[in-house]
């Protein structure tokens, strides 16, 4: 035992004893857990902040005393979770958006694209509006389809592998497009961006046009489309439907399927001119 009076008790805590007159510091974890859920757009922040609460009342409660700071606490906590929430709804929601977009729009795009190219006029015309149906005849559709496969190649069908939806937004848009939006509309009809694979491995972009009655059904009906045949330039599948004012729309220029082919080869016909120029002997 010491027994000198004026020697400093090594063990002597003034918190403990209740003797000292210090005021508690604020834990700054729980400072920190309380204002980070502010920053809310970043992934998993309100889960850290709910550990770091979670970590700062485990340091107070130990504290003795010498800590403060339950409320900011709780506070942080509270906000994490709220935050937590949001951003689970916001993730689960862009899921459902995405799982619909890629099994019933891109889906419904890669059916009739793929009716087109087979010949199947029956099962195309039955992914149509009304008005789309009566206004495209069985030879209007050919020759579209056969403009697409002289313009990109045959197409297999429409895509979600992002590697092709880079190459169609890439070859598609330069610094001279006014507009390029990735969702465009004519008279609230929506017109949704889709990207074609073609067998090239290229990717070909065009905006489909749904009816806006049967978005709610997983078969949605198409009214047009607008298709790139080039930079700037765009060519439909209705000569005179709303697919026009979104190639206006996008800043593009629209374009007859007679010029996109070229300037006036019949369809079916380009690549064959093709094939017999290049057999002709050079001088």
């Amino acid at each position: 035992m010491n027994l000198d009076p004026n020697a400093q008790d090594l063990h002597y805590d003034p918190y403990v004893e209740g003797h000292s007159d210090l005021p508690p510091r604020t834990s700054i974890l729980a400072v920190f857990s309380a204002v980070i859920p502010v920053a809310c757009c970043i992934p998993g922040i309100g889960i850290l902040a709910m550990l770091m609460a979670a970590m700062s009342l485990s340091f107070i409660s130990r504290s003795h005393g010498r800590l403060s700071g339950r409320g900011a606490a709780g506070f942080g906590i509270v906000l994490g979770l709220i935050v937590t929430v949001l951003q689970g709804a916001i993730v689960f929601g862009g899921l459902q958006g995405w799982k619909y977009y890629t099994r019933v729009m891109v889906g419904t795009t890669d059916t009739f694209i793929v009716a087109l190219d087979q010949g199947d006029f029956t099962t195309a015309r039955s992914m149509l509006s009304a008005d789309a149906d009566s206004d495209l005849t069985d030879e209007r559709l050919q020759e579209f389809v056969d403009t697409l496969r002289q313009v990109h190649g045959p197409v297999t069908g429409a895509t979600t592998d992002f590697e092709f939806i880079g190459n169609a937004f890439a070859s598609a848009y330069d610094s001279s497009r006014q507009n390029s939006g990735y969702n465009v509309s004519s008279n609230n009809e929506p017109f949704i961006p889709v990207a074609l694979a073609t067998d090239r491995g290229a990717g070909v972009l065009v905006y489909v046009g749904f009816d806006e009655n049967s978005l709610a059904t997983t078969s949605p009906l198409i009214i047009d489309l607008a298709v790139f045949a080039g930079t700037n330039e765009i060519m439909t599948l209705r000569e005179d439907g709303p697919a026009r004012d979104i190639a206006f729309a996008l800043g593009g220029e629209h374009i007859t399927l007679e010029e996109a082919r070229g300037g006036g080869l019949p369809a079916g016909d380009a690549d064959a001119d093709s094939e017999s120029e290049s057999d002709e002997p050079g001088f």
